[in-house]
């Protein structure tokens, strides 16, 4: 029985699976790079599913589609949205060459499938290309990659919205990398997806009044703030649903951008529960969250502490406190 159907994402879920596929290819890399299935088990069927490709859904994903006469042409994915091919996918054991070879067969595929999107996958790097950009394998260009081994956390999780499904079911374009939607409580509705993208969209257009974090009340029972912008004044604000988001977001872009030996010579002056080199007993499930960057951080905490803890750890890390701005400006219609 295939899961049930999500059409929404949990930023604090795409944070734990990256970590934890980075984990595996660590761990394993020697054994996935033996074998494609198991790359697609261990690797690429996890992330298909927080993208909303449920691989047990045959009506959202048909697995080795016949892309010709000889049983041998198949390809490893074809997503499909209402009974509509919209892309396929074709996989490699981890670390295989996805060169000219590779691009040709992939081409091939969508043209069989009649569709102009097809990814190449190797598990960790992910190359989306775009055949209404160019049909030519020798000089085909990837429309955007990711790499799980190599990326942080954070990139990971807004680079890879491209193949979120509501973003392929949307006719109003992509839901750009910069501008994530990201729920706690998944939803059902596409139509209702959507409009909220619209709806976040405009109000980002607008005057957007912003605060740094010493500037917010972080009280037990008060609403978090609706986005926030990490690092150049002229980035773009990422939506944000929960406190616990906000300390979690923070903490892998600062576990993205400053050394781990930075991290390793602070530990100790941070508010006790609160960062950790190794994951304690105490944290042990689903209260720890590691970062990038090996770190541990808790994130089983209330309202005050996450305040008081996202402050300490910006202040010991060195960062002005206008690179971490919030507001509550950015709401929902």
């Amino acid at each position: 029985m295939s899961a049930p159907r999500r059409e929404s994402m949990d930023l604090v879920e795409a944070l734990e699976l990256f970590n934890d596929l980075k984990n595996r290819i660590q761990t394993y890399g020697d054994y996935l790079r033996q074998d494609e299935y198991r790359t697609r088990i261990v690797l690429i069927d996890p992330l298909l599913r927080l993208l909303g490709w449920d691989v047990e859904d045959v009506e959202r994903v048909e697995l080795e589609f016949r892309t010709a006469q000889s049983t041998q042409e198949r390809a490893d994915y074809l997503l499909r949205i209402d009974n509509r091919n919209v892309a396929v996918i074709e996989a490699k054991k981890l670390g295989t060459d996805m060169g000219f070879a590779a691009r040709r067969q992939v081409k091939d595929y969508a043209d069989y499938a009649e569709v102009s999107k097809c990814v190449l996958c190797d598990g960790s790097l992910w190359l989306l290309y775009d055949l209404d950009q160019g049909r030519n394998p020798e000089t085909m260009q990837p429309r955007f990659q990711f790499e799980i081994e190599s990326d942080s956390s954070a990139d990971l999780a807004l680079r890879c919205l491209m193949l979120w499904r509501p973003n392929m079911a949307s006719e109003n374009g992509p839901i750009t990398a910069v501008n994530p939607l990201f729920t706690q409580n998944p939803q059902t509705d596409l139509e209702s997806e959507e409009q909220q993208v619209r709806s976040t969209d405009d109000t980002q257009s607008s005057e957007i009044s912003w605060l740094t974090l010493d500037q917010v009340e972080f009280q037990k029972g008060s609403d978090p703030p609706s986005c926030i912008v990490l690092g150049d004044y002229d980035s773009n604000p990422t939506r944000i649903d929960a406190w616990i988001e906000l300390w979690v977001l923070v903490a892998e872009w600062l576990a993205a951008t400053k050394p781990r030996s930075e991290w390793e010579k602070i530990v100790d002056l941070l508010p006790a529960s609160s960062v950790k080199i190794h994951e304690s007993t105490f944290w042990a499930g689903k209260t720890g969250h590691q970062l990038a960057n090996g770190m541990w951080i808790n994130r089983s905490l209330n309202v005050p502490n996450i305040g008081r803890f996202t402050n300490a750890l910006i202040e010991r890390l060195g960062v002005a406190r206008s690179d971490v701005r919030v507001s509550y400006d950015a709401t929902e219609n």
